[in-house]
């Protein structure tokens, strides 16, 4: 009876599938033309390609990388934003995220940065869903879905995504341009692996290298925390005033890459009989901590790799400009800057970094240097993927912020990449800072 009920939901959960398919091809084999957005749907915003990839990682149509090119090429001193999306989204037309990283580029185009930049956007697209969204008001199918979209983002992060940031960012940087690359959930996941992998490669050739992009965001990354704390490790010889190259913001809310990250990572550990960790040494304090501890939890609620507390500062009133999110962009420092309220009121916020002998995990946490890592509460954030109705992740306490680590960043305004100093591979040491 047990393997009779486990055929019916296996079968059940296979007919729901989404289909492993191409939404923005104009044949099926991948040989037509990508089609462009605004093409399809007037209300896209005209400088926004889509690039999709499947199953396996693999592209749909290489011709939308080619497309994204030219759409850059043609650009004067781009701002190029390169959005990766997450779990239980996919390219589809209707899809929240991508509906809202829309309206996120037709903002940006109309508070400022467009009377100086011409923006860009480019969709990385795959398949994060792994049910039919008519399922949606159903979650246990859904969250099952977590382990074969986790293994898909090993999959898509891989060579043709990677060689896919090379090439938009080369591409921006030739026209004089700026390139954000943004993920959020499995998004940041498989973009901070992409990204890892990269520097990888390049710190083998020369101790100090250029970023491939001015500045990598990651939004409620569903990652583990070994990966970050391997990442900070490999940038641990930089200052902690060094201009930041990767940027990760989780909300305080999020319970998907909190609660059911920790859930499914226990599940896994159980199954795999738990011999897959070791533990890690402090040999001069003889401390103990087991390595599991980094794969149970994501980077956002380890309070080991938290570099910066966000903290409300008191109000200038002198200073209350009409458009935050664009005097975050052009003035906002880590000292000073504002998110509006949920009624459209001022509030000034300071990005305090933390001190290295504070908390409970002190002996743990691991150095700023080029890897911020930073909390922000509900009312900037709501939970995993923000309410749709005001905007999704990109709602406008989000863009606030975002405008304002642009600033602290100077992702807009450098005339280069951020430098990153790497550290000796045999000196790197695998327990803490």
């Amino acid at each position: 009876m047990k393997f009779l009920l486990l055929a019916m939901l296996m079968a059940f959960l296979s007919g729901c599938a989404t289909k492993n398919t191409s939404y923005w091809s104009a044949t099926r084999d991948g040989q037509g033309a990508a089609q462009l957005p605004h093409e399809k749907d007037k209300n896209f915003f005209k400088r926004l390609r889509v690039i999709e990839f499947d199953e396996q990682g693999d592209y749909w149509n290489p011709k939308q990388v080619r497309a994204a090119q030219d759409m850059i090429d043609q650009c004067e001193r781009p701002l190029v934003v390169t959005y990766i999306h997450g779990w239980q989204n996919n390219g589809r037309p209707t899809n929240g995220d991508l509906e809202s990283f829309n309206k996120f580029l037709q903002k940006l185009e109309g508070e400022g940065i467009g009377k100086k930049r011409q923006v860009c956007g480019v969709f990385i697209a795959w398949r994060g869903e792994g049910v039919e969204p008519f399922l949606a008001p159903v979650n246990i199918p859904r969250h099952l879905t977590f382990w074969s979209r986790k293994s898909a983002t090993d999959r898509v992060a891989s060579i043709p995504l990677s060689r896919t940031l090379t090439l938009l960012c080369e591409e921006t940087h030739r026209n004089n341009g700026n390139i954000i690359l943004m993920g959020h959930s499995f998004g940041g996941r498989v973009l901070e692996r992409t990204f890892g992998q990269w520097l990888a490669v390049e710190g083998t050739r020369k101790k100090e290298v250029e970023s491939i992009a001015d500045l990598v965001v990651l939004i409620n990354p569903a990652s583990e925390s070994l990966y970050a704390y391997k990442l900070k490790q490999s940038l641990h010889k930089m200052p902690e005033n060094a201009r930041p190259v990767i940027v990760s913001i989780t909300s305080k809310s999020d319970t998907a890459t909190k609660n059911r990250w920790a859930e499914a990572a226990n599940i896994r550990a159980f199954l795999k009989g738990g011999n897959e960790f070791r533990p890690y040494y402090r040999t001069k304090k003889h401390v103990q901590e087991d390595q599991q501890t980094f794969v149970n939890q994501t980077a956002g609620h380890d309070d080991r790799q938290w570099t910066h507390w966000l903290k409300e500062v008191p109000l200038r009133e002198y200073l209350r400009p009409r458009s935050m999110f664009s005097w975050n962009v052009s003035h906002a420092t880590k000292e000073y800057f504002f998110i509006r309220t949920k009624n459209g009121g001022h509030k000034a916020y300071a990005l305090v970094p933390i001190p290295r002998d504070a908390g409970p995990a002190k002996v743990w946490q691991t150095s700023v240097g080029g890897y911020w890592v930073f909390q922000v509460e509900d009312d900037v954030l709501h939970e995993h993927g923000g309410i749709t109705d005001t905007g999704g992740l990109f709602n406008p306490q989000m863009v606030d912020l975002l405008g304002a680590v642009v600033s602290m960043t100077k992702a807009k305004d450098a005339a280069s990449p951020p430098t990153i100093s790497l550290a000796p591979v045999d000196s790197v040491a695998p327990l803490g800072r």
